[in-house]
């Protein structure tokens, strides 16, 4: 027997949680544009040497403390509960790696799973990314570019504890534990905590 599901439209949610960046926006254009180019050597050559400041640890940090991260995160909660019966949620941004590893890293806390394996859970990226890391490496390295270029480009395109470090050490600081920061700075609630994990976890 084949069980029938209603058709459902794709709604789509814009979140903004990285606005506030040390970069003009003419910068953040030409490193958009930049990430379209095939031609790695040129892109992240680029990238080096108009010394566009793009602070990953800061940023990661900006996600959840300002103002706008903090609204960002609080609709991307409303979303994942307030979900039609039914219905899958998608959440991803420009490389899913950072503002997308941030709210998976809230979403699996809120459902109660261990830091070590959350932050285990974030490192997978480097693993599927590692096609576009080796071919960086090697294009880069034909291209000889320079070390400090090859460096910044794995940074750009990678993950490490070393980044979200900072973020993770702040949030125990400020609230206590992720949990902390969740129900103190994001204002979920027990029975949103609950309804989480009703909806995403299974027994």
């Amino acid at each position: 027997a084949f069980r029938h599901f209603p058709l459902l439209r794709t709604i789509y949610h814009h979140i903004s949680v990285l606005n506030d960046l040390p970069i003009t926006k003419e910068e953040f254009e030409l490193y958009k544009n930049l990430l379209k180019c095939d031609d790695l050597a040129f892109r992240y050559k680029t990238i080096y040497e108009q010394k566009i400041p793009l602070k990953m640890e800061q940023n990661y940090k900006t996600m959840v403390f300002s103002d706008e991260g903090k609204e960002g995160y609080k609709k991307f909660f409303d979303i994942i509960l307030n979900k039609p019966e039914n219905s899958a949620v998608l959440f991803h941004c420009t490389q899913g790696k950072d503002r997308t590893g941030v709210g998976a890293i809230l979403l699996l806390s809120a459902l109660g799973v261990d830091r070590e394996t959350v932050l285990a859970d974030y490192l997978l990226t480097n693993k599927a990314f590692g096609a576009l890391l080796d071919r960086i490496h090697i294009e880069l390295e034909a291209a000889n570019v320079g070390k400090e270029v090859l460096d910044y480009a794995m940074l750009l395109e990678s993950v490490s504890e070393s980044l979200i470090a900072p973020m993770l050490s702040e949030m125990d600081c400020e609230y206590g534990s992720i949990q902390g920061y969740l129900r103190s700075g994001l204002g979920l609630t027990e029975a949103d905590l609950r309804r989480l994990r009703e909806l995403y976890m299974e027994g």
